[in-house]
């Protein structure tokens, strides 16, 4: 069984003093890991070797991978972050790596996230930390560690190396110091470029920004519009909200004036009725008074042929 897949993933961060080495120290390192350990070890046992970040996760080493490594650790001494993220070593491969570390002295970082770690392998962990000052880092997030002991262990003893070896012994390295130099001037290079860019998005926002600045000073134009058309229609509802106003104070008069038709109307007719009673009253004697002439005549008429 092969330790590594073909398909590993390998992140480099590698300290070389130009371009052309530092792709070529990417080749290489993927050729030996595609060929297996034979060719990984050779590469990083190597006395020109300068590769100081190895990164292999998302399931691209096995146990028998973390086992390689781990042999190879022993021949090196450049590498100081260690990825072994999201892979399945288990226990046993941890074992494997802690060996290594009996008698490397460089790695600095160790990230074992994701691993299938449980307690047997934090405590072999925490063991090689008090054992190796150079370990200033150790990741064993989202494993199976159930006694939370062990992590505080690991993380405390970390943090005392850190502060009592604030600087890794690679750094002290005159040579190591070049490459870096040089590295972070490629890392300038990337920055520039970087730089060029937000700097074109930023004149693309820019114009954006005054393309919306435009269309702000229309909108705000016809808004001006709008608002001297709205105070014409206020101006001319005001004028129309008097006359009614005016029309409803004349219904009012009106209304009044026909109240007092109808008073007057009623007292009118109440008069007719009154008068109405004594036409009769009077009509009623008058018919009376015609009745006794009647009767009278009758009395002279008989009175006279007698």
């Amino acid at each position: 069984m092969e330790p590594f897949r073909r398909s590993s993933f390998l992140y480099p961060f590698l300290s070389c003093k130009n371009a052309s080495t530092l792709k070529r120290s990417v080749d290489n390192l993927f050729i030996s890991l595609s060929l297996g350990f034979t060719r990984l070890k050779e590469h990083l046992s190597h006395s020109n070797c300068s590769l100081t970040t190895l990164g292999l996760w998302d399931g691209s080493v096995s146990v028998d991978g973390a086992q390689a490594i781990a042999e190879a650790l022993k021949l090196n001494n450049s590498i100081n972050h260690l990825y072994l993220d999201r892979n399945n070593i288990g226990n046993e491969g941890v074992l494997a790596i802690v060996q290594s570390l009996r008698v490397n002295r460089s790695i600095s970082n160790l990230h074992l996230s994701r691993n299938g770690i449980t307690d047997e392998g934090a405590k072999a962990i925490a063991e090689i930390v008090q054992e190796n000052p150079s370990i200033f880092l150790v990741d064993l997030s989202l494993n199976d560690v159930k006694d939370l002991r062990i992590l505080h262990q690991i993380e405390t003893r970390c943090n005392y190396n850190r502060n009592t070896h604030p600087i890794h012994k690679i750094h002290t390295n005159k040579a190591s110091r070049e490459n870096e130099l040089t590295l972070y001037t490629i890392n300038i290079a990337d920055v520039e470029r970087c730089i060029d860019d937000k700097t074109d998005i930023i004149f693309s926002v820019s114009e954006r920004i005054n393309n919306l600045d435009h269309k702000e000073k229309a909108l705000t134009s016809q808004l001006e519009e709008q608002r001297t058309q709205v105070l014409d229609i206020q101006s001319q509802i005001q004028i129309l909200l008097e006359e009614v106003d005016k029309r409803e104070k004349m219904m009012e008069t009106i209304s009044d004036e026909v109240v007092g038709a109808q008073r007057e109307g009623f007292r009118l007719k109440q008069n007719k009725e009154r008068l109405t009673r004594e036409m009769q009253i009077q009509t009623e004697g008058l018919e009376q008074m015609k009745q006794g002439m009647r009767q009278m005549s009758d009395r002279y008429h008989n009175l006279y042929s007698q």
